[in-house]
């Protein structure tokens, strides 16, 4: 049965370049060398297929982000395909350094090039690196035959950083200003049926953001579409970021064993595709629930193995922070054979130098936070007292923090009760504690607050007001 043709990919804008490109490769039968230019993989790559079914061009060299190729192993991949019929290069975006590199050693041996690949050579490369290339490769872009464009419209919906921060760390301005994100990138979407690479993107970040906020099932919603997109358009790391999202929801709904079991289903996809970011994310939100299991050897063998080294590797020094401080939680639990002493060191000197390097107050803060916990559980109640008045609680405070500043209150409160001043310790839970946390609306923590005013009370010699206490938390 004769294998069905590849169906028309191009946008309207993007029919003359093809016809050009068509025109200048009929009937041409030796090196010609044509630069097209993409800004999104996914319709690059329905591009890349219709040109192999239409053009012949079914040759396809990708060069690997990881490996360090030379020129003549180039040459040998690029003389595989049937003479005189058209390959495409691609890959170079995804290459460290790669302008600088393979395209600075193929426009010194451009000569040699044309003289061995004796065929149409067609050089994929971002729209955004083409000046890049013309600047580092003059000489090699001056043997251009052609430059087809073929980037997809600007997105007039910006994208924009998102810390996907607890609801309760946020203050009301930003979970309105998610919230409108949510509501923008919907409502853009609307008028596109159409759904493209990046459109499965924005439903990405719209999973998450449902997430910061509490919202499971509007996140399950935004991932299942995002996943019908993924069918229809067949990009396997965008399937494999949609069930991560879809895993994060069973973990939002306390299904830990399923969402581990589908996050890991994921691993070696990523690790196929060479996305050690995404592998290391991954396998840190493992390690994070073997951690909270009390499974403490097998979330250490994944941090320390795995995510740890894959960030040293990527220079990522805050992800590696963070993930550091799931090896000092880990310690601090265990407490023994030094460990409360270690986690102290992973906090001071690995944590919180580069959390201060980079700004990050929000983050300095925690860690602070965390320092003061371990040495709370140490017994050295005045240090740990310290560190939260003067370095946590101010932080929080500065950012308008409430829910991470109450809480941190309540910690003050209790080295204050463990140290016998009930006075103070209840002055903190009905004054500061148990008024902000009705203020956010926060049922739980009302409860816990309430029972703690009543042990404090019960501590005082006053029973039956610990028991109306009690009886407001019932």
């Amino acid at each position: 049965m004769r294998e069905r043709s590849a169906a028309w990919p191009f946008l309207p804008a993007h029919a003359d370049a093809f016809i050009r490109l068509r025109k200048l490769l009929t009937g041409s039968h030796g090196f010609t060398l044509c630069f097209l230019t993409f800004s999104d993989s996914a319709y690059r790559e329905k591009i890349a297929r219709f040109l192999a079914d239409q053009l012949h061009a079914r040759t396809q060299v990708a060069i690997d982000g990881t490996e360090r190729i030379g020129t003549e192993d180039l040459f040998i991949r690029l003389d595989q395909s049937k003479p005189h019929q058209p390959v495409q290069l691609s890959g170079l975006e995804r290459w460290p350094e790669g302008l600088d590199n393979l395209l600075g050693r193929l426009n010194l041996r451009r000569e040699a090039l044309g003289h061995r690949c004796h065929r149409p050579l067609l050089f994929w490369t971002l729209s955004s690196q083409v000046r890049e290339v013309a600047v580092r490769a003059a000489d090699l872009w001056a043997w251009r035959s052609g430059l087809f464009e073929f980037p997809l419209p600007s997105r007039p919906l910006p994208a924009q950083r998102i810390d996907y921060s607890p609801i309760f760390s946020l203050s009301p301005a930003e979970i309105a200003k998610r919230r409108k994100r949510i509501c923008d990138v919907l409502d853009y979407l609307v008028e596109r049926p159409v759904m493209l690479a990046n459109h499965i993107e924005m439903l990405l970040d719209v999973g998450r953001l449902h997430l910061s906020l509490g919202e499971v099932d509007e996140a399950e919603r935004a991932y299942q579409r995002a996943q019908d997109a993924c069918w229809a358009i067949g990009d396997d790391r965008q399937q494999a970021m949609v069930a991560c999202g879809l895993a994060d929801v069973l973990e939002g709904r306390d299904q830990p064993r399923e969402a581990v079991r589908l996050w890991e289903k994921q691993v070696p996809v990523f690790q196929d595709l060479r996305d050690i970011r995404a592998m290391a994310v991954t396998q840190g939100k493992i390690a994070n629930v073997h951690r909270v299991r009390g499974e403490f050897s097998a979330a250490l063998h994944l941090l320390m193995d795995s995510v740890i080294p894959i960030y040293e590797r990527l220079g990522d020094m805050r992800s590696k922070a963070i993930a550091l401080g799931g090896v000092a939680d880990i310690h601090s639990v265990i407490g023994k054979a030094g460990g409360l002493e270690e986690a102290l060191r992973i906090h001071a000197e690995e944590r919180l130098p580069v959390f201060s390097r980079l700004g990050e107050v929000r983050l300095q803060a925690h860690v602070q936070g965390k320092i003061a916990d371990v040495l709370h559980t140490a017994g050295r109640l005045d240090e740990a007292l310290c560190k939260h008045r003067t370095e946590e609680l101010p932080s929080y405070e500065q950012l308008g923090d409430i829910h991470s500043a109450t809480v941190a209150w309540s910690k003050v409160g209790d080295i204050h009760h463990v140290r016998g001043e009930l006075e103070e310790a209840l002055r903190i839970r009905t004054q500061i504690q148990l008024p902000a946390f009705e203020h956010m609306g926060d049922g739980h923590s009302v409860a816990v607050t309430q029972g703690q005013i009543a042990s404090i009370l019960q501590a005082r010699g006053q029973p039956d007001e610990a028991l109306r206490a009690q009886a407001t938390v019932a």
